[in-house]
């Protein structure tokens, strides 16, 4: 008799381990929203299908003046296995009379800050995304800032942030440095115009909304010229890259 209640007592520690940590122990399976909306601890990544589940830095709009349906996009993330995404601008545009689509191809094509796809990126959520949220979570990002402009870019910001409270949840990508478009009459951002953009800094802090900045070292002849540069905007601002987090418990 001692055996037999020793053997319920044991089963019974196992049901209720089981249901609180909620294992997923051998079937193939694919994660979805559902999944991490309760806590969940993976015995065996090898039993699930989409491990990268975040896009945090997909261009739903291009430089120039196509662009994929806002659909197509979406359902390609799906497709792909990706639940959480950030919807980057793209924050520059090329000129409306420009017959270019990618500004590497038309090189002394001028491209400059602009908040059209960020209305277009706005709309199209606004439009589209209700019939996708149980698939996957879609965060607008405020990509037309310009901090050569720091004046004009707190005031495009301000108004955005509070006209449409809750909705940009994060910022960028914002060019601090960006080599690729020195050709298209962009230019990295002078150290001396770094703390004009605090304003900015405070605003995107105040309202919870992190920030993605690019800053590369992308010039194969002289890459450390523009390290003092990152440097100093880090030293003057918390920077943070945007993006959400899968936690995946990994038992031996």
């Amino acid at each position: 008799m001692k055996t037999k209640h020793s053997s319920k007592k044991s089963k019974s520690k196992t049901k209720s381990y089981t249901k609180k940590t909620n294992i997923i122990v051998s079937k193939t399976s694919v994660l979805t929203l559902k999944d991490y909306k309760i806590d969940i601890k993976y015995k065996n990544l090898r039993n699930i299908k989409n491990i990268a589940i975040v896009d945090n830095h997909i261009h739903f709009r291009g430089y120039g003046h196509k662009s994929l349906e806002y659909n197509t996009i979406i359902n390609f993330l799906i497709k792909s296995g990706v639940l959480f995404a950030t919807i980057t601008g793209i924050g520059q545009r090329l000129p409306n009379k420009s017959n270019c689509n990618y500004y590497g191809m038309c090189p002394n094509e001028k491209i400059t800050p602009s908040v059209v796809n960020d209305i277009i990126n706005m709309e199209n959520y606004f439009k589209y995304y209700n019939k996708y949220k149980n698939k996957i979570h879609l965060i607008l990002s405020f990509t037309s800032i310009d901090l050569h402009k720091p004046i004009q870019s707190y005031n495009l910001l301000n108004h955005y942030i509070t006209k449409y409270k809750g909705h940009f949840k994060a910022c960028g990508e914002i060019n601090l440095c960006k080599q690729a478009l020195f050709s298209n009459g962009r230019n990295a951002l002078p150290i001396e115009k770094i703390k004009d953009n605090r304003k900015i800094m405070n605003l995107l802090l105040k309202n919870d909304i992190p920030i993605l900045i690019h800053s590369d070292l992308g010039n194969d002849d002289n890459n450390t010229q523009y390290l003092k540069l990152i440097k100093t905007f880090i030293k003057t601002y918390i920077i943070l890259y945007y993006g959400l987090i899968s936690v995946d418990y990994v038992e031996n």
